[in-house]
């Protein structure tokens, strides 16, 4: 069963450093040594993030630089936190505008603004509490984030040391078959 190789090139851009690269998925790797994928080349050879980088490491099985997932999870759950806030506001503020809308109809224009202020008062505070909320719940799956990151680094220092080990006992067994041959 032949292995295939996997072909690492360098990229050099005068004043840069030298850009170490697979070329055939167009990952960057942080370097020749420590060969975690930190981007990808764009047609223009710039280095970019995004979601295709990590589907690219799945298929050719490429250690993905932990950093990336966290920095990108963190960034998609705050996304997701102001979309929702954003929706919850919204969604009051339109309940509010015919809540007036229908005071104001059956009550003359003289209530508008008494029940107005009220409610506005009461959309600030669901809208503090929506946000204290949704900063508690950021914290929490932050710290989970950060739990699962540090697993993610055990198992990874594990299986590099477990593959380190294999590698030598291959090699020890190559020279006693040569000892013996």
């Amino acid at each position: 069963m032949t292995k295939n190789k996997i072909v690492l090139k360098k990229l050099k851009r005068e004043g840069e450093e030298d850009t170490v690269w697979h070329p055939d998925s167009r990952l960057v790797f942080k370097s020749k040594k420590d060969k975690l994928v930190v981007g990808r080349l764009s047609e223009d050879e710039d280095m970019i993030v995004d979601e295709i980088v990590i589907d690219l490491c799945n298929k050719w099985k490429f250690k993905i630089d932990p950093s990336l997932v966290e920095s990108a999870s963190e960034e998609e759950v705050e996304e997701e936190v102001e979309e929702e806030v954003e929706e919850e506001v919204e969604v009051e503020a339109k309940e509010e505008e015919e809540t007036v809308s229908e005071q104001t109809h059956e009550k003359g224009n003289s209530a508008a603004p008494r029940h107005s202020k009220a409610a506005s008062e009461e959309l600030m505070k669901s809208v503090k509490k929506y946000c204290s909320d949704m900063e508690t719940q950021t914290g929490r799956l932050q710290s989970e984030l950060r739990a699962l990151k540090s697993k993610y680094e055990e198992v990874a220092k594990s299986l590099s040391d477990e593959k380190e080990q294999r590698e030598k006992a291959e090699s020890k067994l190559a020279k006693i078959r040569e000892q013996f041959s």
